[in-house]
């Protein structure tokens, strides 16, 4: 158990707010150790189990402002991930196949963390192991090529480098200093190939055109967010925030936060302020705000939406978020938790009705450029299915709005920038992201942020002000975008080949 302790405790400290990234290197080692000393699979389960249990509740702390109840079945739930790991790590070192577990485990673990994001209903890709690296552009760059997914099986085998490392010393068994030896070599190969790669692709290039744009971060509370009597106080604000900015004239775009609207924009009287702000500037304005959609029979569905408003002055260039928060912006499978009166408890504490929309948008820039981009609403940069969606459509910049105020002054707000820096650097494309209380900034296609909304102090969350910056366009695609999107279908392909062999190499010694 004081193992599993330790490997949580590295790797809570190896996310924000601590950021002390080289743990996340050696935070397997320890649970590793645990699980070769086990007895049993239950044993092996459990000591991972408990590890992603602290590591979950840690990190994920934020969720008690939302649902404490929510915040420890997560916790529970996403450890079995890990639990499930520790089981296949304890079949291979059972078996004598410590070689052979220094090319399944990392494959492995990239099957399930492909798992815990793209699962429908549940999938949930927050502080996937990557991220721990998204300080180190050196190490988070491997994601042009495998993605996150790739950094994550890199982040394992290098921690299965060291504990071999150390058990060989241990043991002296001449098997694994063999095993050691050969782990280290093929982490260096590699880390080799890849830093050969980011030398030819970082070359320098002509020089390619650029976006112009300005974010706004409002931050208003989540107390006065949809308060009645605060909507105009709260366009003011972003008005304001809007005119500031509205100075420079080479703008191409200015962008509010997720719900940055107070009301349903197609139906509520005051969008006519933000047609004539844009009139105004001359500038569109991409804001996010809930749709309302009228049906047949009296019924009516909404959207959590974003919206881009141009020389147009229409509600039809809107995008539609697809992938929605669990029992945040609806119930899943009332038919289900409707009987057993889930539905209505999830209602009572203020989860939203919201209809998933179809597909992802691509947006043009009609007004002075004719460049093509996409939204992802909150929690959709987590998905790095829907970002590549959005650059295989056509997209040549990715914008990100969100509202992390539900979550205070936590973590929260820092590891979703971590996620949005990988969707930049798996696809090659810059990303802007404008949050209601933070983190708002610009990121280039190789990952660097570039700048963000801060006051004096460097302050960067809870705080209200705008920005103007501008990132390039135009870049390659990444091998990710054309291929490297497939790994983890490959590890699985790989996982359950090497499971097979073992089970059938098994079954004919006992026969």
């Amino acid at each position: 158990m004081f193992f599993a302790i330790v490997s949580a405790l590295f790797l809570i400290l190896s996310f924000p707010k601590f950021s002390l990234w080289p743990l996340a290197w050696v935070a397997f080692v320890p649970v590793f150790y645990q699980a070769k000393r086990s007895n049993s699979f239950g044993w092996a389960f459990f000591y991972f189990w408990v590890f992603g249990f602290l590591f979950f509740f840690a990190s994920w702390e934020w969720l008690r402002h939302v649902s404490y109840f929510g915040w420890i079945i997560l916790a529970v739930l996403y450890a079995l991930y890990f639990g499930f790991f520790g089981i296949l790590t304890h079949w291979f070192w059972k078996h004598s196949l410590s070689l052979l577990s220094l090319f399944v485990l990392p494959s492995a673990w990239t099957v399930l963390e492909w798992i815990r994001t793209e699962i429908p209903v549940w999938g949930f890709g927050w502080n996937l192991l990557a991220y721990s690296q998204s300080a180190r552009l050196e190490i988070a760059s491997f994601a042009n090529l495998f993605g996150a997914y790739g950094v994550s099986a890199l982040v394992i085998l290098g921690n299965l480098s060291i504990f071999f490392m150390i058990h060989s010393i241990v043991t002296r068994k001449r098997m694994e200093i063999f095993t050691a030896l050969f782990s280290v070599v093929i982490f260096a190969l590699i880390l080799g190939f890849h830093f050969k790669h980011q030398a030819a692709h970082n070359l320098p290039q002509e020089i390619q055109p650029f976006i112009r744009a300005a974010v706004i971060q409002g931050n208003i509370s989540q107390e006065e967010k949809w308060d009645p009597k605060s909507k105009s106080s709260i366009l003011e604000i972003y008005e304001k925030l809007s005119r500031f900015v509205g100075y420079d004239k080479k703008l191409d775009l200015i962008i509010w936060p997720e719900a940055a609207f107070p009301g349903y924009l197609n139906v509520d009287r005051e969008h006519e302020r933000v047609f004539h702000l844009e009139h105004e500037l001359g500038i569109p304005i991409l804001l996010g705000s809930p749709h309302l959609e009228s049906l047949s029979g009296n019924q009516e569905i909404a959207y959590n939406s974003g919206y881009l408003i141009d020389y147009r002055m229409s509600f039809e260039d809107r995008y539609d978020k697809v992938r929605l928060v669990s029992f945040g912006e609806y119930v899943p499978w009332r038919r289900f938790f409707g009987p057993l009166g889930i539905e209505r408890f999830a209602y009572s504490l203020g989860v939203s009705d919201f209809t998933a929309g179809k597909e992802m948008k691509v947006f043009s820039l009609k007004s002075k450029t004719q460049h093509h981009f996409s939204v992802l609403i909150c929690f959709e940069d987590t998905f790095p299915n829907l970002a590549r969606q959005a650059v295989e459509k056509g997209a040549e910049f990715l914008i990100v709005i969100t509202n992390d105020a539900w979550f205070s002054k936590s973590a929260a707000a820092y590891q979703h920038l971590q996620a949005s820096i990988f969707r930049a650097i798996e696809n090659g494309v810059p990303l802007i992201r404008s949050a209601n209380t933070g983190v708002s900034a610009f990121i280039n296609s190789q990952g660097e942020v570039l700048d963000r909304v801060k006051d004096k102090r460097g302050h960067d969350t809870f705080i209200a002000g705008g920005l103007v910056g501008s990132v390039s366009i135009g870049g390659s695609k990444t091998f990710y975008h054309e291929k490297g999107y497939q790994f983890p279908l490959y590890c699985l392909i790989f996982v359950l080949a090497n499971l097979i062999l073992t089970l059938a190499m098994r079954v004919g010694r006992n026969l």
